[in-house]
Formats: structure tokens, sequence, C-alpha cells
């Protein structure tokens, strides 16, 4: 028998599932509107209905599929260089995460995406790098 919506998530209702993937388009919106926040809010909604160690990963899934909707869009402004070190620490980032994620009891789990969303809406923004995007009529996106 093929998947149906719901196996995306035991206990997710139809609509749930199909609001939280309208809720994921308007999010990257967002983020492809203001370059930030988007995220934020996709990982607080889907608090209220996943389970928090679910959450992160299926999170950082939906963020890959956006992402790089958006880096192909863009790909001619990708700062290449730097892809190396980000890949690096992604990798790193996630065996190591994935080996501690599941020791946590789901409140810390919970408390720790809620501390996460905090700290990203409320600290300064890292400052752009000389040389980012050029002005608008030289991007051969718009």
């Amino acid at each position: 028998m093929p998947p149906v919506l719901t196996d995306l998530a035991p206990g997710l209702g139809h609509w749930a599932a199909l609001g939280l993937i309208a809720l994921s388009f308007l999010t990257s919106l967002i983020t492809a509107t203001f370059s930030l926040g988007g995220g934020s809010l996709l990982i607080s909604a889907m608090t209220l209905l996943l389970p928090p160690v679910v959450v992160v990963p299926v999170h950082g899934c939906v963020q890959l599929g956006s992402n790089a909707g958006r880096a192909l869009v863009m790909r001619d402004f990708i700062q290449w260089p730097f892809i190396l070190w980000v890949t690096a620490g992604a990798i790193i980032g996630s065996v190591a995460g994935g080996a501690f994620a599941h020791l946590l009891p789901d409140r810390w789990f919970a408390a720790a995406i809620g501390l996460f969303v905090l700290v990203t809406t409320w600290l300064p923004q890292p400052r752009v790098i000389a040389g980012g995007l050029p002005p608008r009529s030289a991007c051969s996106c718009w």
C-alpha cells in the first residue's frame, strides 16, 4: 500500500500535516524576503504538533529543501570558499547532535529548542561580508 500523508508522523492528522506543509511554504517566503525568521517560526510551530526529538531532524530536512531551492536561484552569488567549512561543520554537528539527542528527556529537548529560538531571535545578526550581493540591476535573477 502506498504511503499516505499521515505516514509522515504517526498521530498527526491530515489537516495538521497540510498546515505544516503550508506553513513551510510561508516561512520559506518569509526567509527569502527578510533573510531571517522563517526557520525559527517553523521550528516553533512544529514543536506544537510533533515530539521535540522528531522536530529537529524533520526541520533540518525541510530547511535543506528550502535552502537548496534558494541556492539554486542565487547560485551566482554563493560565496563558494565558505561551502567547505559550512559543510564540515554541518556534518560534525549532525553526527555529534544525533549521538546526543536521544539521551535528552523530551522536556529538556523542548527547552533547548526554545532557547535556540530565543538566542537566534534576540542576538545581533552577523554582518554581511564585504562584496556581498551586487546592486539589483546587476542581478540576473530579478
